[in-house]
């Protein structure tokens, strides 16, 4: 039996947070002995149901800069600033306490999806494996990381950014090479892209890596004659208001899943004929999204992801860089489109969803997409991971 610590730092989307559940309950079947820190302790025990393994709170930097905001970043080194990188004093008491978290709880081996500051914490002297998506686990070239936009400068600068964790190397005494980021840890040894390589946005970047869906995906499904929507949105979003207002108006039959959403908008929404689903509701995405013609969300890898294997039209409201590229790549293959809601009016939004709803040309690239994602029949990476960490223990 070993004790092994799961850990989502920063990131709050339910794809990590499943992830991770799903293989801290096969290891604590197998008699491991599992916690799971994560950055919000109180969904994750609510999402949980459970008390299997203790769920604990993830230390974070005191300017905290994640909520509720439409994030504009050029590249991970952007990610990194903001969740204490660019301070030397902030990252070394984020440091002091993922160590004090770990002489408390003395774990074998850490496994990290989104989570850098405990990665740096934990090098060289506890086993980490590294689970992601491919903007998390980033290529690191040259001693840095590739920029995604041109156009957004980087927040933090590489000279600064490498004072700050050589200054936390020397006081924690940190070995580890800055000039190949090996602290992120090694692709193809032990760094998993969790999702099909044609949704990694650094792809042009890499030169080998493991990848693949985390599980088996599902085959395709033909939507249903009659026009239904299923929409995967965030309460936190800014402009989430406009987004409703214009499912409401029009007039598409659906059902949404939103986290945070307010009473107030709940009734809204139920008023006008949509049905709204709580997350203790939520088994799979799989369940609501099949049979819909259209699939509304952020531009999540994951839930991008599904929406290939089953062939159902995207329509992507991103909140952030990462988010808008996805919604490009979806674009790109001509199964959705994106529309930043932050640029447009209610009636914008609405013509969007329903041109959308209706054009049939989508549909029949979203199908034939999966139709080539399931005779590629990617393998899924979840027993590869489970081989490796018993490798690693």
């Amino acid at each position: 039996m070993a004790r092994i610590v799961l850990i989502c730092e920063y990131e709050k989307g339910l794809s990590h947070f499943f992830r991770l559940v799903n293989l801290a309950k096969t290891l604590k079947n197998e008699n491991h002995e599992i916690y799971l820190v994560y950055n919000s302790p109180v969904t994750a025990k609510f999402l949980t149901c459970t008390d299997l393994f203790p769920i604990l709170p993830s230390p974070r930097p005191p300017n905290w800069s994640f909520e509720g905001k439409t994030v504009r970043i050029g590249g991970y080194s952007d990610t990194l600033a903001m969740i204490g990188f660019k301070n030397a004093n902030d990252l070394k008491a984020l440091i002091k306490s993922w160590r004090a978290l770990f002489d408390l709880i003395c774990p074998s081996l850490i496994i990290c999806d989104q989570a850098p500051t405990a990665a740096l914490a934990a090098f060289d002297i506890i086993s980490t494996l590294h689970l992601g998506d491919g903007f998390s686990l980033p290529p690191f070239i040259s001693g840095d990381f590739p920029r995604l936009r041109a156009d957004s400068p980087p927040t933090i600068k590489r000279k600064l950014l490498y004072d700050n964790i050589k200054s936390v190397q020397h006081d924690f005494h940190i070995r580890c090479s800055l000039e190949t980021g090996e602290w992120g840890g090694k692709a193809g040894e032990n760094q998993f892209i969790c999702h099909i390589p044609e949704l990694d946005i650094y792809l042009p970047y890499r030169n080998s890596y493991l990848s693949g869906p985390f599980f088996p995906l599902p085959q395709a499904c033909l939507p249903l004659e009659r026009k239904t929507f299923f929409a995967y949105l965030s309460g936190e979003y800014p402009f989430l208001d406009l987004v409703l207002v214009a499912l409401v108006e029009s007039k598409l039959q659906g059902e949404v899943v939103i986290p945070g959403l307010s009473k107030q908008a709940e009734n809204y929404l139920l008023k006008h004929g949509i049905k709204v689903h709580h997350l203790t509701e939520l088994t799979s995405f799989e369940t609501f999204m099949a049979g819909k013609n259209l699939v509304i969300h952020h531009g999540g890898v994951h839930t991008a992801e599904l929406a290939f294997a089953l062939g159902t039209v995207q329509a992507i409201i991103p909140t952030s860089t990462e988010t808008s590229l996805i919604g490009i790549k979806v674009q790109e293959a001509k199964c959705g489109k994106i529309l930043p809601a932050h640029k447009s009016s209610i009636s914008d939004i609405t013509d969007f969803l329903l041109a959308l709803s209706n054009q049939t040309d989508h549909m029949q690239w979203a199908e034939m997409k999966a139709t080539t994602l399931f005779k590629q029949n990617y393998e899924p990476v979840f027993p590869k991971i489970i081989k490796l960490i018993y490798n690693l223990l």
